[in-house]
């Protein structure tokens, strides 16, 4: 299966974090990575580079990436 950020389960919220509204983007399976943005659209483009530059960083540590949880089942 080729890598593709959007296999993972992106959870995108609305919220106040210190003292002002953003969005917040969060991966299931990586649990410590999160992005904030003012538009939905925008947390959503920042959260699949976070998660392909963190693939990359594994990758040449010689660790392994998490798969996705869903990558497999008919959405």
């Amino acid at each position: 299966m080729e890598f593709n950020p959007r296999n993972y389960t992106i959870y995108i919220t609305y919220a106040m974090f210190d003292g002002e509204w953003l969005y917040e983007a969060t991966v299931e399976e990586l649990p410590n990575v999160a992005d904030y943005a003012e538009t939905h659209e925008r947390a959503l483009e920042l959260i699949l580079d976070t998660i392909a530059l963190t693939k990359k960083s594994f990758d040449e540590m010689g660790m392994e990436f998490p798969k996705p949880f869903y990558a497999n089942e008919v959405h």
